[in-house]
């Protein structure tokens, strides 16, 4: 009895923080697509539609971009990205109908599994209460209210990033016995996110570079195989699928030189344009707000903090680099394309959370430990004057 009973009770709070969570994604949900956002949104709608009009064998798996119900004889397409991402608007456009808020249904439910990623990946180190307020400080930042459902690469890549992350997490700690369950639903995540977007690739090395210095011999040899491998054999896949598409490599690597640190030299170079460090931090403002930024201030100070103390685990410093990197990777090696969009930094949502959830913690946890010390002589000088009164 007892462990039917607090299974619901386990439930409780994960299902609370999922709808809190869809609370400021729900804002303006149902307009038509009019936004910023909602162009990206757009973009991936219309290849979604098409899998839909032309079919999967008729579309190529590609991204095609021609309008109108009959198949084109030459179809367009966008050889920029991997398909998943529109392949998950378009199982919600058959089993909801094609509206334009029906494109916001898979990156809307992409956001929510990661906030709840959040949650499950800090409890494991920190417990429920820290664990809830990473969530809770998640899911209040502008980016993730407003990006959080727009269609395209970020918010599945975010989700599947996280997902990768957290199954690592599980598969270091499982016995030999269950560990193959874990390592592959960490393969799987990691191929899934890699098809929903590049940004994803970036959580293949940072893994590998964390088991690289964590691992014991045997373990360490299947990471960085077996991680190692399916980056590899996945962006070879996505390569040669869009250089399929095209019938060459041309216009693939003219986006990603074009995209990538590559022409990032060239950035506001005698143009009168702020410098890309000046339109990032633009980017961040508007983001996150200053106060996201105050609160993880205060939150790196909490783990210098208790790193000094010797209190920081190991493991729980290894989640904060691993996010941090995940965050970090993509606006660096995508360089132009993080000048010109702000969403580039949309995979800082979790790095950001947690830090701000440790920051208030950290802030309250002094504030009340000033006003006990406080307390004490104000309680004392009160019983004084009461006794000199009488």
């Amino acid at each position: 009895m007892k462990a039917v009973i607090s299974t619901p009770r386990r439930a409780a709070l994960p299902i609370a923080l999922a709808i809190l969570s869809a609370v400021p994604l729900s804002y303006q949900f149902f307009n038509p697509l009019i936004t910023t956002a909602d162009y990206n949104t757009s973009a991936f709608a219309q290849p979604a539609r098409n899998f839909l009009r032309y079919g999967l064998l008729g579309t190529r798996m590609g991204l095609v971009v021609n309008l109108g119900d009959r198949k084109p004889e030459h179809p367009s397409y966008n050889s920029h990205h991997p398909p998943l991402a529109a392949l998950g608007a378009s199982a919600a456009f058959l089993a909801l109908g094609v509206r334009d808020w029906v494109a916001r249904v898979y990156p809307a439910c992409c956001s929510l599994g990661s906030s709840l990623l959040v949650f499950l990946l800090w409890k494991r180190h920190r417990g429920e209460l820290p664990a809830a307020l990473a969530a809770a400080v998640m899911i209040t930042l502008p980016a993730y209210g407003h990006f959080g459902k727009m269609l395209g690469e970020e918010t599945p890549t975010l989700f599947f990033g996280l997902l990768t992350i957290f199954l690592y997490r599980l598969w270091k700690e499982a016995p030999a016995e269950v560990a193959g369950r874990y390592l592959g639903g960490t393969l799987s995540s990691y191929v899934a996110g890699c098809l929903s977007g590049w940004a994803a690739f970036h959580a293949g090395p940072i893994l590998m570079l964390d088991a690289a210095l964590t691992l014991r011999k045997r373990r360490r040899v299947l990471a960085l195989g077996a991680i190692g491998l399916a980056g590899l054999i996945t962006f070879a896949l996505i390569v040669a699928h869009l250089a399929a598409l095209t019938g060459s490599m041309k216009e693939i690597v003219h986006a990603a030189t074009y995209r990538t640190v590559a022409s990032a030299s060239g950035i506001a170079l005698g143009s009168g344009r702020p410098s890309w460090i000046q339109q990032e931090a633009g980017h961040f403002v508007r983001l996150y707000g200053i106060e996201a930024a105050a609160l993880a201030l205060i939150g790196v100070l909490a783990g210098c903090v208790a790193l000094a103390r010797r209190r920081a685990r190991a493991d729980a410093v290894a989640t904060i680099l691993i996010l941090t990197a995940f965050g970090v990777a993509h606006p660096l090696i995508f360089r132009w394309a993080a000048y010109m969009h702000d969403w580039l930094l949309f995979h800082l949502l979790p790095i950001l959370a947690i830090a701000g959830a440790e920051g208030i913690l950290f802030a309250t946890g002094w504030l009340a430990g000033w006003v006990r010390r406080l307390g004490a002589p104000t309680a004392a000088v009160t019983c004084s004057s009461v006794t000199e009164s009488k």
